[in-house]
């Protein structure tokens, strides 16, 4: 097995992914937080309207969304020193999935379509680098996530936000029936404590004693 580079954490809003880095940066100080994609493209994101909902779910399209995502992400990747594990916040095939989602939305389509539209863009960007990837969930039961997810946000949703929310939801499970994960881990009733013990234990498989 190659050495892993990147690790990613990945999961719907409000799943508790920044928090759970936070943690795990503590508990594994050798490791590199690289953060979100956007942080490392300043010059893709500051362009966009003030009203970036807008333009997000109905001016752009799913082209400039997807290479929008993507592209931060490779240039995420740029900043991680050699030899060293990067965390990220949402990895390739969380972005993938947003995308897909977005399109599904803002387009009135099927997911189907919606990915073989978003699958389609990617083609033309350079692949991604390999990542172990972490992906958490509030719940599997879709009800039952976004109504916690819509409790911790501190901005109501309108129609439009829930729908999405939904369909990325089923776009996310669709993955995990897939195999695109390494390790799903699910909140559930369980303290963050015990989730944290989760995540450490597929990391610790991961990385070994790199970290």
């Amino acid at each position: 097995m190659s050495p892993i580079k990147f690790l990613s954490l990945n999961g719907p809003d409000n799943a508790g992914k920044t928090t759970q880095i936070r943690l795990l940066s503590e508990a594994r100080p050798g490791l590199q937080v690289l953060g979100s994609a956007h942080e490392h493209a300043p010059h893709l994101w500051g362009v966009l309207p003030a009203d970036a909902s807008t333009w997000w779910f109905e001016t752009s399209s799913t082209a400039q969304l997807t290479q929008l995502l993507l592209e931060s992400h490779q240039l995420r990747a740029k900043a991680r020193r050699p030899g060293s594990i990067a965390v990220i916040d949402r990895g390739h095939p969380m972005l993938v999935a947003t995308a897909v989602a977005t399109c599904a939305v803002k387009d009135e389509v099927s997911i189907d379509d919606a990915r073989a539209a978003v699958l389609n863009i990617q083609r033309s960007i350079a692949p991604p680098p390999s990542e172990f990837t972490l992906l958490l969930l509030i719940s599997c039961d879709a009800e039952e996530s976004l109504a916690v997810s819509q409790q911790r946000d501190p901005t109501p949703w309108n129609s439009r936000y829930r729908r999405y929310q939904r369909t990325l939801h089923e776009v996310l499970m669709q993955q995990v029936e897939q195999g695109t994960y390494e390790r799903v881990v699910e909140w559930g009733t369980r303290p963050r404590a015990e989730i944290q013990r989760d995540i450490l234990a597929a990391v610790d498989v991961a990385v070994g004693d790199e970290c």
